[in-house]
C-alpha cells in the first residue's frame, strides 16, 4: 500500500475512467462497476482483524478518492477546456448550441443580425419548433366548430410559413406594470410586461378562457381593437427569455423566449395541425397550460420597423 505501483494504478484507473465519460456518457457504468468495487473494499478495510485504526481507514478512503474521483473529474473537465479554448469560430454545429454561446462565436449569423429590442418597436415572431410566424388577419372564428362546440368568433390569430405583413407585431410596454421612470423607448428585458398589437387590424393579441379551434384543452387566441380597454388584463404578455435575467435585453435572432399570459398563466403556443378552409389552412395557435415545455419557445426573427 502507497508504494509507487499502487499509487501508479490507482491514478491510472482515475484516468482512464476521466477518458471513458469524456468518449461517451454510458461510461458511467464503468464508473459505477469500479465504484462499487471500492465500496466493497474500503467494507473490507474496516474489518477488525485487519487492524486498521480510523485514522488509517480516512487516508485509504482519501488516496481512493484523489484517485478515482477528483483525477477523473480532472481529465473530463480538461478536455472540455481543451475544445472551448479551440472552438472560437461558427460552424455547421452551431444550432445546437444555445444562443447565448453562439453569441459568442466569431462570423455567427445570430450574432452578427442579433439587434436589441425597444419597446414600440415593430418585430415578427417566430416559432422555434415549427418555423411559422405569429400571423393574424380580419377573418373571424366561425360561430361553430365541426365537433359543435361554440367560439368566440374573434379575430383568427394564426401559424404562417411565409413573411408576409401581417406577420407584424408592435411590442408596447404593459404601462400599469412598467416602472414609471423607464423611458418608452427602453430596451425590453427579461420578465418585462407587454401588449403585441397587430400592425394591420390595430389590434391587441388576447387570450381568454374559451377552448381553441382544434384542442379543447387548449385556449383560444384572438385580438382584441386596440382602443378598447375593457379586457385589458387579457391583453397583457410577460416576456420570458430562456436562462434570462433580470438584466437580459431581449434581442431578434439570439434571444429564445416564453410569452406567458399575465391573467391566465398559459404560453403562447403552436403544433404542426391545420386549421381548415376556414383558416386558409394555416397554422393553429393557442394557449399551453403548461407554460414552462420547451415547445413553447419563440423568437423575434426581425425589428420590421421603428416607432
Amino acid at each position: 500500500e502507497y508504494s509507487y505501483e499502487w499509487w501508479f494504478w490507482m491514478v491510472a484507473t482515475g484516468v482512464t475512467l476521466g477518458l471513458t465519460l469524456s468518449v461517451k456518457l454510458v461510461g458511467l457504468f464503468t464508473v459505477l462497476t469500479i465504484g462499487m468495487a471500492v465500496i466493497v473494499d474500503l467494507w473490507n478495510l474496516l474489518d477488525i482483524k485487519r487492524g486498521l485504526s480510523i485514522e488509517q481507514f480516512r487516508q485509504h478512503f482519501y488516496a481512493r478518492a484523489v484517485g478515482l474521483i477528483i483525477v477523473p473529474i480532472v481529465v473530463y473537465l480538461f478536455w472540455f477546456y481543451i475544445h472551448f479554448a479551440v472552438l472560437i469560430t461558427s460552424g455547421p454545429g452551431d444550432s445546437f448550441m444555445s444562443p447565448a454561446f453562439q453569441e459568442t462565436l466569431q462570423g455567427n449569423v445570430m450574432a452578427l443580425e442579433s439587434l436589441e429590442i425597444r419597446f414600440n418597436d415593430t418585430i415578427t415572431l417566430k416559432h422555434k419548433g415549427t418555423s411559422v410566424f405569429l400571423h393574424s388577419h380580419p377573418q373571424r372564428y366561425p360561430l361553430r366548430y365541426t365537433d359543435g362546440r361554440i367560439s368566440s368568433q374573434g379575430q383568427q390569430v394564426t401559424g404562417y410559413k411565409f413573411e408576409d405583413a401581417n406577420n407584424y407585431w408592435r411590442v408596447i410596454p404593459a404601462k400599469i406594470f412598467m416602472d414609471p421612470s423607464r423611458p418608452d423607448d427602453d430596451f425590453v428585458k427579461h420578465g418585462d410586461y407587454i401588449l403585441l398589437e397587430h400592425i394591420g387590424t390595430q389590434s391587441h393579441l388576447l387570450t381568454h378562457d374559451v377552448a381553441s379551434p382544434l384542442m379543447p384543452t387548449n385556449q383560444e387566441f384572438t385580438t382584441m381593437p386596440a382602443d378598447d380597454d375593457s379586457r385589458y388584463n387579457e391583453t397583457v404578455f410577460q416576456v420570458l427569455i430562456d436562462d434570462g435575467e433580470s438584466d437580459t435585453v431581449w434581442k431578434t435572432k439570439s434571444s429564445y423566449i416564453r410569452l406567458v399570459h399575465f391573467d391566465t398563466k398559459v404560453a403562447l403556443w403552436t403544433h404542426d395541425k391545420m386549421l381548415p378552409e376556414w383558416g386558409f389552412k394555416q397554422q393553429e395557435i393557442n394557449g399551453n397550460k403548461n407554460n414552462m415545455e420547451r415547445s413553447n419557445i419563440w423568437f423575434a426573427d426581425q425589428i420590421v420597423g421603428k416607432n
